[in-house]
């Protein structure tokens, strides 16, 4: 029987955090890439600059709902070959289709910017300052995409072999991928042992085996592969998202309270560890400036926050926050009325259209803008406005138009 803390298969809560996510994901990238940050920056209060700038913290959250919401679809499956064949093709078209719709439309932007305006760095900025301060995208790049690189993008694994991505933030799409093979595997590894050695039938999974086959790895990914090295692959991340895992395996019963608290104690303890980093490393910042300059001391108390340079610290902060919410949400039997407010719902309906459109959409309107109206400060945040306008429009339609018929195409195969 379903368990009663799910009243239905609507998350409202989860749909609601996810088109804030992309939300803040479009303003951070909006906002960030040139060319009117600077003149925008000079009358935009720091409070909206300050928030804006982390809006990048959206995606701690977006792991931590995948990961429940993989948990979930995964709760009634028996993992099968003919099981694990049909959820990856499932899986590939679902990410797939809107994905390569946008990469596709990224293209023909930056083919007749280069080819029909005569325009080579539809950015405004030179390769010198792409490499420091902005992407390497289609979109930024003085050089056109060549078909190895387009390849490459297509087949989700640019940040494998080391080519660029295309358009903004899609890494994260090819690492959810990879996300949604790894668990399905582990699931079935789980289900398997369980009936090896519990004697657990009918894909059934036993508490102990279930968290032997994840947590150890999602330690590994706190503890050991959360480092540079290994961020274009799933065990960078995968912490996040068991997180999200756990939360609902202890909501649904198959796993004690207790693990999830545990492993929420472990992800609490990296955070403290990487807060006690960033601040040694602040403090000895501090020090190198003041002896250099004793004046500095007050401009840098105001920037402080800024000079912690490692998102580790917020990020595994934001993702132990957005799991006990998700959890608490669940244990109170509010995953389906928490902020079900229409404009919320609407932007978790759209939130992934929006997360593979909105930098296309808004280049344009920021390239047009900054033709039009120079550096004026003014005139920089009304078109960065009309960006995060336009993003949103484009995203109904590539919603409207493409990813709801391709959902609809992907359940007809289950």
């Amino acid at each position: 029987m379903e368990n009663p803390a799910v009243a239905s298969e609507r998350f409202t809560f989860l749909d609601a955090l996810r088109g804030l996510g992309a939300l803040g994901i479009a303003c951070y990238h909006i906002h960030r890439y040139k060319p009117l940050e600077i003149p925008a920056d000079h009358i935009l209060p720091f409070s909206i600059q300050y928030v804006v700038r982390h809006g990048w913290i959206s995606v701690q959250v977006f792991w931590v709902i995948a990961g429940f919401v993989i948990a979930y679809s995964l709760r009634k499956t028996v993992v099968t070959p003919a099981a694990l064949g049909n959820f990856t093709l499932r899986r590939v078209l679902r990410l797939g289709i809107p994905y390569w719709t946008a990469i596709l439309i990224v293209i023909a932007i930056d083919f007749g910017a280069r080819y029909w305006l005569d325009y080579p760095a539809p950015s405004g900025v030179s390769s010198a300052q792409q490499s420091s301060e902005t992407i390497n995208s289609a979109l930024l790049d003085d050089y056109p995409v060549g078909w190895d690189r387009l390849a490459a993008n297509f087949a989700f694994l640019q940040d494998v072999l080391g080519y660029d991505n295309i358009s903004a933030g899609t890494w994260f799409v090819c690492v959810d991928l990879q996300l949604g093979l790894l668990f399905v595997v582990l699931w079935g590894v789980a289900q398997a042992a369980s009936w090896a050695f519990c004697g657990c039938g009918g894909g059934a999974t036993h508490p102990a085996v279930l968290t032997a086959v994840f947590v150890p790895l999602g330690l590994l990914s706190l503890f050991v592969f959360y480092v540079p090295a290994f961020d274009a692959w799933i065990i960078y991340y995968f912490f996040m998202p068991l997180l999200g895992a756990l939360a609902w395996w202890a909501i649904d019963r198959r796993i004690p309270r207790a693990v999830f608290w545990l492993y929420a104690v472990a992800v609490a303890v990296a955070a403290a560890r990487h807060w006690l980093s960033a601040i040694q490393c602040w403090q000895e910042t501090i020090r190198q400036f003041q002896e250099l300059d004793p004046q500095w001391q007050d401009a840098l108390s105001y920037w402080s926050i800024d000079l912690l340079k490692d998102q580790k610290p917020l990020g595994v902060t934001v993702a132990l926050i957005a799991g006990v919410a998700i959890y608490g949400a669940g244990r109170g039997r509010h995953l389906g009325d928490w902020l079900s407010a229409g404009w919320l719902q609407y932007l978790g309906r759209i939130s992934y259209s929006l997360f593979l459109i909105h930098y296309p959409a808004s280049w344009c309107v920021v390239s047009f803008g900054r033709y039009w109206s120079g550096d004026d400060p003014t005139a920089a945040v009304l078109w960065l406005v009309a960006a995060l306008a336009a993003s949103i429009g484009a995203a109904h339609l590539l919603y409207v138009c493409v990813e709801a018929p391709s959902v609809r195409f992907v359940k007809r195969l289950r």
